[in-house]
């Protein structure tokens, strides 16, 4: 017995944001479109060059570029930030 398709009208999520639309973020994003989960979905990439590219790709419906600058983030990383925060709490 095949499992039933989702209904096409009726998305389970209004607006869905992918943080990040590489390779695997892209991926997500194409699915909720396909599958028709989201009424609408925003792809979130780390330049607007990424994220210009995702949309014209069709993986997402509209795009935003965040310019993060290693002196706003830290390190740059969060997995650094981390690991800086758990430092200065055994200090």
């Amino acid at each position: 017995m095949k499992p039933a398709a989702p209904p096409a009208t009726n998305n389970e999520w209004p607006t869905v944001a992918v943080v990040g639309v590489g390779l695997i973020g892209g991926s997500i994003g194409l699915a909720l479109q396909a599958r028709r989960l989201a009424g609408r979905v925003i792809g979130v990439g780390r330049s607007a060059a990424s994220a210009r590219r995702a949309s014209s790709a069709g993986l997402v419906g509209s795009a935003v570029g965040a310019s993060i600058s290693s002196s706003s983030a830290g390190s740059g990383s969060a997995v650094d930030g981390a690991a800086a925060r758990r430092a200065s709490r055994r200090a």
